[in-house]
Parts: C-alpha cells; structure tokens; sequence
C-alpha cells in the first residue's frame, strides 16, 4: 500500500513508478494506491501513469470500504 495524499503530481509519479516497479520485484500481484479525493490531478496522474506502466496488468477504483475513489487497486503482471 502506498498512500500519497497532499503529495503534488511532480513528486508523487517518480516515487509511484519505483514503488510499482518494487513490488513486482518482490512479487507482489496487487497493491492499493492511496491517492485521495480533493481536486481529483493527483488521482488522473496516476491512473494515467497505470495506464502505460508495462509492469500494470490492471486498475481500478477501490470499494467504498477500501476508500472508494480516494484509492486505487492495482493488479501487477506476475
């Protein structure tokens, strides 16, 4: 789990991209994504980042009592 609110989108995407490439490292197959609500930038860059991450099977929103929007769940290639 990675929890970046009130991060900005500069720092928060580099680390996002180490952490995701860290946890297939350690096989991990999924992983949530603590982005929060607020304005919703911080939330389109990293799904936008999800989208093209070749280690990124799939994504998407968490359950309302995972954090429903403020979060998302990411399913890592194996």
């Amino acid at each position: 789990e990675l929890n970046i609110i009130g991060w900005r989108v500069t720092d928060a995407i580099p680390y996002l991209d180490k952490y995701l490439d860290e946890a297939v490292a350690a096989g991990m197959q999924c992983v949530r994504i603590i982005h929060g609500k607020g304005s919703g930038r911080l939330r389109a860059a990293v799904h936008e980042l999800l989208t093209s991450h070749p280690q990124v099977k799939a994504y998407l929103p968490c359950s309302p009592q995972e954090g429903g929007w403020g979060a998302t769940l990411v399913e890592m290639h194996a």
